[in-house]
């Protein structure tokens, strides 16, 4: 289970992008029961990879999110 930051770091990008594809529904974390932190799994650095190669291959974050 990795924290956003963890997430942002393994992935490559910033922060911000995380949590703005999160707010945007292309990654759905969970929530820890103890501090309501958002979880990700470590598939979701698959996923922001996948969204950022589909970026520069011309798609829009919708026709992603699709």
């Amino acid at each position: 289970m990795l924290t956003a930051n963890v997430l942002a770091k393994q992935s490559q990008v910033p922060l911000y992008t995380v949590r703005h594809y999160t707010r945007i529904g292309l990654l759905k974390p969970e929530r820890n029961s103890t501090n309501n932190y958002k979880i990700y799994h470590p598939s979701d650095a698959a996923r922001v990879r996948f969204i950022q190669a589909a970026k520069t291959l011309g798609f829009t974050l919708h026709e992603i999110g699709e």
